[in-house]
């Protein structure tokens, strides 16, 4: 995602997934959960804040989000924690969560929640 403050990945590919994205300068990188599939620092430029977790930050301008969440219907049981995080700054906003892969977008963008 780019905005007005930089460039933001989230769970960016590692490049032997298939799913190879060219090297990009960041800013932010979030990381839902430890996957080697989507949780590589390969493809990734610069020298981004890597977010890791739930808690709220504010990296730029950027305000992150991270929400603890389950990566199953099982509590975790079967394959662990996840973190979805909500990523907002003046010129977008986007909700991401890996374990379903679904975004949302606002026409008018808001702050994340504190």
């Amino acid at each position: 995602m780019r905005g007005r403050e930089g460039i933001v990945l989230t769970d960016p590919p590692d490049p032997k997934s298939g799913h190879a994205i060219s090297k990009t300068d960041a800013q932010v990188v979030t990381i839902s959960h430890d996957h080697p599939g989507h949780s590589s620092l390969k493809s990734v430029g610069g020298e981004p804040v890597v977010l890791r977790g739930p808690g709220e930050y504010e990296v730029r301008e950027v305000l992150v989000t991270g929400v603890g969440t389950f990566h199953d219907d099982e509590k975790g049981s079967a394959r662990g924690r996840n973190t979805v995080f909500a990523i907002s700054d003046t010129s977008f906003t986007r909700r991401r969560s890996s374990a379903s892969a679904t975004w949302t977008s606002s026409s008018s963008p808001s702050p994340a929640p504190r």
